[in-house]
């Protein structure tokens, strides 16, 4: 099975990593991150925990609509799941919450 990567907008993949088995040191091991994590397997359930590396850039159109606006571009580099709730502590949590709702 092959790893989860999301295509973008413009056809780029954003590779997904799987962090759930180690606690990375931030920030040395950041840049490092694509070396020390495998490839995130299976689709990525709700309420999963992840850590999005992007890098952010602005820049003012010299034409257009939007001439002399400043634009912000979100550049993604990768994805890590940290954390991945099992089914049971999900089902537990809506059990909580409507007790709670209940009270």
């Amino acid at each position: 099975m092959h790893s989860p990567s999301f295509p973008t907008y413009i056809g780029c993949i954003v590779p997904i990593y799987d962090g759930r088995k180690r606690q990375l040191k931030v920030p040395n091991e950041l840049a490092k991150i694509p070396d020390l994590l495998p490839r995130y397997l299976g689709n990525i359930p709700e309420f999963t925990l992840a850590l999005v590396a992007y890098t952010v850039s602005t820049y003012s159109p010299t034409s257009g609509a939007r001439k002399d606006q400043v634009t912000v571009n979100l550049n993604i580099h990768f994805g890590v799941v940290l954390y991945e709730p099992s089914l049971q502590s999900a089902d537990e949590a809506s059990d909580e919450e409507e007790k709670d709702a209940g009270n």
